[in-house]
Parts: C-alpha cells; structure tokens; sequence
C-alpha cells in the first residue's frame, strides 16, 4: 500500500490512493467548514467522476463539528466512508452521528479500513460493470 499522492496541509495529512484517501487530522485542531472546500477540490482533482472511499483516521485529538460531515452527502462518487479510532468517545460519538445513506463503518485498524475499502469499491466496481 502506497499512497499515489500525499499532502501536507496545515490542518491534515492526505494519503491519495487509486481507490480511496486516508485523511489524517493533525494533533489538536479543531477542523472548520473551510476544510470541507478543501477536500472537495481535492477530490475534483484527483477523483473526477471516478468512484472513491474516503477513511478519516482518528488518531490524534481533535475536534470536529458532525454537522460539517453533511456536505460529504453531495459528493456524488463518494461510495463509502470510514472512521479509524481506538478512541472508546469518538467511536461512540461517530455512531450516534451517522451522516449519510452509503457504506459506512467504524475501525480500530486503519488495515481493516483498507481491506474493507477495497471489498467495496470492488462491489461498486461490479455494479457499474453490470448496469
């Protein structure tokens, strides 16, 4: 597994891979709706009209707004979304604030969110090439 892309924001880290983006959230920042915008021309760049998972891996302290996450709705080839945290709060948080109609699941590994990544986009992949 290695990262096509990856980006040093002063707010993340991103990993670009063919199929999915791991985006980790550097240590104690509190992430605002702008970030949204960001990652959404990230996205238009480097995924246009081509299908994608995204994993947000928790693993320092931050914060987020879970309202922020409801314009991940709009974002029409997003497949599915995961979490990555051993944080027993956030894990709890996440579930109750479930944002949107897709795959979506929580981890404790980011290789379990890998593996998952790819059995779905394989699934997705499947479906496009029935229809």
């Amino acid at each position: 597994m290695s990262a096509v892309r990856y980006l040093d924001l002063d707010i993340s880290e991103i990993f670009l891979f063919d199929n999915y983006i791991i985006d980790q959230i550097k240590e104690g920042v509190h992430v605002e709706p702008y970030f949204n915008d960001l990652m959404q021309n990230i996205i238009h760049k480097y995924y246009y009209n081509k299908p994608f998972v995204y994993i947000t891996n928790r693993v320092f302290s931050d914060s987020i707004n879970p309202s922020d996450y409801t314009e991940i709705k709009g974002i029409n080839n997003l497949i599915a979304f995961a979490v990555v945290t051993t944080d027993k709060i956030v894990n709890k948080n996440t579930k109750e604030t479930h944002f949107f109609n897709k795959a979506y699941k929580i981890f404790n590994t980011i290789d379990e969110a890998v593996t998952w990544s790819d059995d779905i986009f394989l699934i997705k992949q499947a479906e496009i090439n029935r229809s």
